[in-house]
Parts: C-alpha cells; structure tokens; sequence
C-alpha cells in the first residue's frame, strides 16, 4: 500500500465515493488534483486529509488515491533521472 505525505499531490481515481465536488473523481467532469494536507492515520478509517484545488477539503483511505505529480525533489526517481540526462 502507499502511504501518501504531507504536500503529495493526488488524484483520486477509486470511485468508491461516487463523483461530486467534494470527491472529483479522475476522469469525470469534476476530475481536479489535491494535496495532501493532513495524514492522521493513527485516526479513523480515512486517513488523508485532501485539499482539492476546487476548494473542497475531504478524507480518504490510501487506496482511493493516486500521485498527481511525484514527490519533487531528490528522492522523486525521475528528477535525478533528468538531472543526470541534463548534464551529458
């Protein structure tokens, strides 16, 4: 399972939730990318807070997301990859 952090940004694509506002669903035309806000996944059953980037807030489980973009920075794969590319 993945476990999503803080600042992550995510689509969410399980559908679990049906398709609104609150839960645009990828692929729909509600379809909006999110980051990750909050991970209280010592609390409840939904443990990513989601900040929409239509201004709607809402929780899921891991498996109701997926990445947007992946991590920036030196631990993202595909940055080192392009920065290694770059200098050739």
């Amino acid at each position: 399972m993945i476990k999503y952090v803080v600042g992550d940004r995510v689509h969410y694509v399980s559908g679990s939730h049906g398709a609104s506002r609150n839960n645009p669903l990828k692929g729909t035309g509600y379809e909006c990318a999110g980051t990750v806000i909050r991970d209280k996944s010592t609390i409840g059953d939904y443990p990513l807070e989601v900040m929409w980037d239509n201004g709607k807030l809402n929780t899921y489980k891991y498996q109701d997301m997926a990445y947007a973009e992946g991590p920036v920075g030196p631990t993202n794969p595909n940055v080192a990859f392009c920065a290694r590319k770059r200098r050739r």
